[in-house]
C-alpha cells in the first residue's frame, strides 16, 4: 500500500514477511518506521538502514524503532542496542529521551557510544556520529485504547508474555525454546 500525500511526499507501507528484504532495496526513504521491532532481527532492520537518505537538501532522516520488549531472543539485540537507557550495568547510564551519539565499529562490531561531534573514516568517506534515544511506555499509556479491555485482553496471554507485555520491561527474565 502506498499513501500519496498532498502537496507531495509517499508513505510506502512494508512488511517483512516471509520476502525479507527482497524489494526494499535501493529505495530511498527519510524516514523509517519499524513496528514490533523486536519481532525482526538485528541484520534485517540495519540493512534498511542502508536506504535511510534523500536528495532533498537539509531533509531530516530518522529512524523509529517501536516494540514491545522481546518475547524470544529475536529482538535481544534491542537491548544492546538501547544499553545507555536499558543495562542496568551499564558504565554510563542514559536518562529517558537523552540523546547519545554513537560510531559503527570499522571491523563490524558493536557501534561505539562517542560524542556528538566524532565521525570515523569508512572506505574513505566521514561518517558522523548518529543519535539516538529511547523513551519507554506501557500498554495505560496509549491513549487511544480502553485500558480495562487492553488489560483483560493481555491477561489472557500465557503467564510469561503477560509480564512482558503488562511490565513493559526490556530485561524481564525469558525461558528458553525448549
Amino acid at each position: 500500500p502506498v499513501y500519496r500525500k498532498p502537496g507531495g511526499g509517499v508513505i510506502d507501507f512494508m512488511g517483512m514477511g516471509d520476502g525479507g528484504l527482497g524489494g526494499k532495496q535501493g529505495n530511498p526513504h527519510d524516514l523509517l518506521c519499524f513496528d514490533e521491532a523486536a519481532q525482526l532481527s538485528e541484520d534485517e532492520v540495519r540493512m534498511l538502514f542502508g536506504w535511510l537518505r534523500t536528495d532533498i537538501p537539509g531533509q531530516r532522516c530518522r529512524v523509529v524503532l517501536g516494540s514491545n520488549p522481546p518475547l524470544d531472543t529475536t529482538g535481544d539485540w534491542l537491548i544492546t542496542y538501547f544499553a545507555p537507557w536499558l543495562d542496568p550495568h551499564h558504565p554510563n547510564p542514559a536518562k529517558e529521551g537523552e540523546l547519545r551519539y554513537f560510531l559503527p565499529d570499522p571491523d563490524g562490531g558493536e557501534d561505539k557510544e562517542c560524542g556528538k561531534d566524532d565521525f570515523v573514516m569508512l572506505h574513505g568517506v566521514k561518517v558522523p556520529a548518529q543519535s539516538r534515544t529511547y523513551i519507554s511506555s506501557k500498554f495505560t499509556d496509549n491513549p487511544y485504547y480502553d485500558k480495562e479491555q487492553y488489560a483483560k485482553s493481555l491477561a489472557g496471554l500465557p503467564a510469561e508474555a503477560r509480564e512482558i507485555l503488562i511490565s513493559g520491561n526490556f530485561l524481564t527474565t525469558r525461558s528458553d525454546d525448549a
